[in-house]
């Protein structure tokens, strides 16, 4: 495949997740930043019915589901892999160990940093790539250069195209409407200074990963706080995305 093919062509078949269960849940507007965000986030919404996304805590520990949500995509699966949000991180193993398991799947695998890379070429990669594994890090850092390098305005049209989304922690947690939940129970510090915490708005939730009961105090404070509800994932599950039908899933 070359870089001038047609991103359709990798697209196979529509239909996702064949005998896994999901459940479809009205999608219910919450007031989450004032009535005109609210209306971005409706529209944005109706808009992307088509999406499929995999939201998890733990990256490739989901592996047997990430085969799952990506069996509709033809081989050999060419894979964008965002690495930013690890740039800030002193231990960047995880990197690494999720990159051979994508091999291992045979995927084709392009690294890309949002900080380094220039609108026109993300929007090239995304072109000619089936997915986009967005990797853990540091939340803030992730959402600056995802809002710097435009990837928050393409990844929308390209997802109606039929992409694939898969989030690992701060890469799930940037695709619902709060990315604030970052920093709870001692989590990403605000080095880069947001000053405002809205998310992509994929979905209107708001996700709060490696969760373990002793942060519950602190989330529900969050969410008394912010007037939300927070969305909860343990390093065991993940949250499937199809459309508007959203189910949470043990691993």
């Amino acid at each position: 495949m070359t870089d001038d093919e047609s991103y359709e062509g990798f697209i196979e078949d529509k239909t996702i997740l064949d005998g896994v269960g999901i459940a479809c849940h009205d999608l219910c507007f919450c007031c989450l930043h004032g009535a005109c965000f609210r209306s971005a986030v409706e529209n944005r919404l109706e808009l992307d019915v088509t999406m499929k996304l995999l939201l998890t805590s733990a990256g490739m520990r989901a592996k047997s589901l990430i085969e799952q949500v990506t069996s509709h995509l033809s081989n050999p699966i060419h894979c964008l892999y965002i690495i930013t949000a690890s740039i800030p991180e002193l231990d960047k193993t995880y990197l690494v160990r999720d990159r051979v398991v994508m091999e291992e799947l045979g995927w084709k695998v392009e690294e890309m940093d949002l900080a380094t890379v220039s609108r026109d070429a993300l929007a090239e990669a995304l072109n000619r790539n089936h997915l986009v594994y967005v990797q853990g890090g540091n939340t803030f850092y992730l959402m600056k250069w995802i809002r710097e390098s435009g990837f928050d305005q393409l990844i929308h049209s390209w997802l109606e195209k039929g992409g694939v989304y898969i989030g690992v922690s701060a890469g799930s947690i940037v695709a619902g409407t709060d990315m604030g939940t970052a920093s709870i129970a001692g989590g990403d510090t605000n080095d880069v200074g947001l000053m405002d915490f809205f998310g992509m708005g994929f979905i209107d939730r708001v996700i709060e990963v490696h969760y373990e009961p002793w942060m519950e105090e602190e989330i529900v404070q969050y969410e008394h706080a912010h007037q939300v509800e927070i969305e909860r994932l343990t390093d065991d599950q993940a949250m499937v995305v199809d459309g508007e039908c959203i189910q949470i899933l043990s691993l």
